[in-house]
């Protein structure tokens, strides 16, 4: 089906998130710009998420609500996009918000700039930390560096499916290989200087991300490494090779919230010490 003009979607991953869904929901029906769909997909919530989503769903006829086993964030993406009709969509979760001015402030830039491929806004924390979420400003030798853009970006819908969608088989930083391989073939991109997108850093540590860095130590480095391996044409093009990755090592890196941390770091120690091991 071809993307409905103007449409904006916003695809909102929901795992467990009752206690927050509702904050998210309500950032989207409050923004200016109205052309909006709002698609929530249950991934195989044990919580009241469902509910919460079905009652929004029957007062809104932006709110569609999609249930599915529990297969993980990259995959429930995935299966929200296929559901959307806009030719721009955004991908929200379940337990961040937007700006009222979100939308509308990303999408004048691609009506303004017609051949941009992304448009993101500076991040504001909330409720365990709080204040603008310092980041280093985007160039893609920096993103092949560590993460820079936030996932919850507005980009086209045409490139996102023909770039391959989500890589499902991540469990973590799968928004850093996206934006890799989507920046190299669509490399335009807007960072509009405003804090119009709300990370909630929690005060529990019962997010996604959270739990597989309490209980799965290697899922992070793991994933580094496959992104490296199958992304090392782009990092040697850009001079990261494993040389530069050796002089990385012991660098001061600021950039450590959520997706952003010292990647290279652990991947030369773990290609060293396997090196050793042969």
């Amino acid at each position: 089906m071809a993307p409905t003009k103007d449409l904006i979607s916003i695809v909102i991953p929901a795992y467990n998130v009752s206690r927050t869904i509702s904050e998210t929901i309500d950032s989207v029906l409050k923004q200016t710009f109205r052309n909006f769909e709002i698609i929530v997909v249950n991934d195989g919530s044990r919580d009241e998420t469902e509910g919460v989503v079905i009652n929004y769903a029957n007062r809104f006829r932006e709110v569609k609500l999609y249930n599915q086993e529990n297969k993980g964030l990259p995959a429930t993406r995935n299966e929200g996009f296929g559901f959307s009709k806009g030719n721009f969509v955004i991908f929200l979760d379940g337990d961040d918000k937007l700006d009222p001015r979100y939308i509308e402030t990303c999408y004048q830039k691609f009506k303004k700039y017609p051949d941009l491929d992304l448009v993101y806004t500076d991040t504001l924390l909330f409720e365990a930390k709080e204040g603008i979420f310092d980041l280093p400003d985007y160039s893609y030798k920096q993103l092949l560096a560590g993460n820079c853009i936030p996932a919850t970006a507005m980009i086209k819908a045409d490139n996102f499916r023909e770039v391959g969608m989500y890589d499902v088989s991540l469990k973590m930083t799968e928004d850093w290989e996206l934006w890799i391989r989507y920046l190299a073939k669509f490399p335009n991109v807007y960072q509009v200087k405003l804090p119009l997108f709300h990370y909630r850093k929690r005060l529990s540590s019962d997010s996604m991300t959270d739990l597989n860095s309490m209980n799965n130590y290697d899922i992070s480095d793991l994933a580094r490494l496959y992104i490296y391996q199958k992304h090392y044409n782009l990092f040697t093009q850009y001079g990261y090779g494993l040389e530069k990755l050796q002089q990385l090592i012991g660098e001061e890196n600021k950039y450590k919230e959520k997706y952003y941390n010292v990647w290279y770091r652990k991947l030369f120690y773990q290609l060293r010490n396997r090196k050793k091991l042969q």
